[in-house]
């Protein structure tokens, strides 16, 4: 019953493997993005999307968004010509302060858009968007709050604890090592808990 994938051209072959998975299943969503540099040229987010379709196996992309708030005004303006093609449906921002959104969502609201998404990390252990009013902003002008690390790479499962823990050399190792995965374990045996009842 999964039918919305997320994905951007930065985690590496992701378009590519979930693109070549869902070729006979058209009824599949994808979520991806553009990701600004700084260094790129005018139409570097349509060739970015036109990339990220030839990958993906799509005519169109659900949702798509700017993955980082660099130069919010420029990029935000570049989603207006995109939407207007059809090439994408809901247009989104990624990573972005309360502040950084109502920006976005003023660019659009002057060329007669709206922001369709916005998506941040967001977990029991991580849930600054809350306390910084931007899920009740996303409520309040229906644009759809878009969760990512909802389980902190792991970290919140049974996979990981600190006898089984993350490669030391990874970044998950280095962000969740064996002490803080000991400090998790009596949220980890709540949460087992509650999925057990």
């Amino acid at each position: 019953g999964i039918n919305i994938f997320d994905t951007s051209p930065s985690f590496g072959s992701g378009e590519n493997s979930l693109g070549r998975a869902s070729q006979f299943n058209k009824s599949v969503s994808f979520s991806t993005k553009f990701v600004p540099t700084g260094l790129q040229r005018k139409n570097a987010m349509k060739k970015s999307l036109a990339a990220s379709m030839r990958e993906l196996g799509a005519e169109s992309i659900d949702f798509y968004c700017i993955q980082s708030p660099a130069n919010v005004e420029r990029w935000t303006a570049e989603l207006i010509p995109l939407m207007d093609e059809g090439l994408i449906r809901f247009a989104g921002v990624a990573n972005h302060s309360l502040s950084q959104i109502i920006r976005a969502q003023n660019v659009l609201e002057e060329a007669g858009k709206s922001l369709g998404f916005v998506q941040n990390h967001y977990s029991l252990l991580s849930h600054e968007e809350k306390d910084d009013g931007i899920i009740q902003w996303c409520k309040d002008n229906g644009v759809l709050f878009m969760s990512y690390m909802v389980l902190e790479q792991g970290a919140l499962t049974r996979r990981y604890s600190s006898q089984s823990p993350f490669d030391p050399a990874s970044f998950r190792g280095k962000t969740y090592t064996p002490k803080v995965l000991r400090a998790l374990r009596p949220l980890k045996l709540l949460m087992r808990k509650i999925a057990e009842e």
